[in-house]
């Protein structure tokens, strides 16, 4: 009984070290696509002097 016991233990922490790397690898991705993901709000616009919003061109 104590060989099962602990070949249980065994399983189970072997799951949760599975599953603690899945989600650190998906929370991981996530993080890393949000950071280069474009951005196609009016991020793209300048404001000028004016107060008006003028296209960047360029860089």
């Amino acid at each position: 009984m104590t060989l099962a016991f602990g070949l249980f233990i065994n399983m189970l922490e072997l799951l949760v070290a599975i599953l603690q790397a899945y989600i650190f690898t998906l929370l991981t991705a996530m993080y890393i696509g949000g950071a280069v993901e474009e951005h196609h709000h009016d991020a793209d616009l300048q404001i000028g002097g004016d107060n008006s919003a003028t296209p960047v061109h360029g860089h």
